[in-house]
């Protein structure tokens, strides 16, 4: 198990999104809690791709910023 989760670390790192979710990157990221459907956290693009800010972005879920 401790294997996977490192290999899956390592391509998430590869992917340019290592411990800072890839803050500065082009894709918006978010980060959800799936038990609450809340976002934990999320990366500047994601702030601008949604047009909120981060504090209401990380009060919501997908939910409030899908299509019904």
């Amino acid at each position: 198990m401790t294997r996977q989760v490192d290999d899956l670390g390592s391509d998430y790192a590869a992917a340019g999104f290592g411990g800072t979710l890839g803050w500065g990157s082009s894709p918006a990221v978010v980060v959800i809690d799936v038990d609450r459907q809340r976002f934990t956290d999320c990366n500047d693009n994601a702030v601008t791709f949604f047009k909120m800010s981060r504090e209401a972005l990380l009060k919501v879920g997908p939910e409030h910023v899908s299509a019904p």
